[in-house]
């Protein structure tokens, strides 16, 4: 099978693939690893392969586009599910996370429920959060990842000095959890949007 990830749904910003890329790399290595092939554009849906898209459809407009070339060219298209989702809302989404739009979680969860419900199949990185998405689409499920053993371990040129590396936006929720290991005496190293620098400690 081809796969194709479609990034535009995150906004048009020239860097967006860039910022993806902790998600998009491991996905894509899993996926080829089981002899798919596995391209990545910011703005094309291609008919002859299954597009995937990442959760993040605030854009009504971009749901109706979706929807319309699901019924007219019979698009086959999944979704990535990467935030936590239960009980019918993003757990955090109350909490004191800046971003330009005061609804953006709002939207998030009405654009997710509304496109998982017309998607092929639904992939999420958290367990529970595919056995939720069982309400919006029978075919939910977790798409476990981790190591690939990407590195030879011969070929490693530095001695460990970081028991944690996390990748992605900053959060009420992975804050704490970090601090938590970080107050456990692990060496805690984050790269991603809204931390003031890269070390916890």
């Amino acid at each position: 099978m081809q796969f194709n990830f479609v990034l535009d749904n995150h906004g048009k910003n020239p860097d967006i693939a860039a910022r993806l890329s902790q998600i998009i790399y491991p996905m894509r290595v899993t996926l080829s690893r089981l002899g798919h092939g596995v391209s990545i554009s910011h703005d094309q849906i291609f008919l002859d392969q299954i597009n995937l898209f990442l959760e993040y459809f605030t854009d009504r407009e971009y749901l109706y586009l979706l929807k319309d070339l699901k019924v007219s060219k019979n698009l086959t298209y999944g979704v990535i599910n990467t935030e936590l989702y239960f009980n019918k809302t993003i757990p955090y989404m109350n909490k004191d996370v800046l971003f330009n739009k005061p609804n953006n979680f709002i939207d998030r969860v009405e654009g997710l429920e509304e496109v998982c419900k017309n998607a092929d199949f639904v992939w999420s990185l958290f367990e529970n959060t595919a056995k939720e998405c069982l309400t919006l689409n029978s075919n939910s499920k977790f798409f476990p990842f981790g190591f690939l053993g990407l590195v030879n371990e011969n070929d490693h040129r530095a001695e460990k000095n970081i028991d944690v590396a996390f990748f992605g936006k900053v959060t009420p929720h992975r804050l704490n959890i970090l601090q938590k290991l970080n107050k456990i005496g692990l060496s805690v190293y984050v790269v991603g949007a809204g931390w003031e620098k890269g070390y916890l400690s």
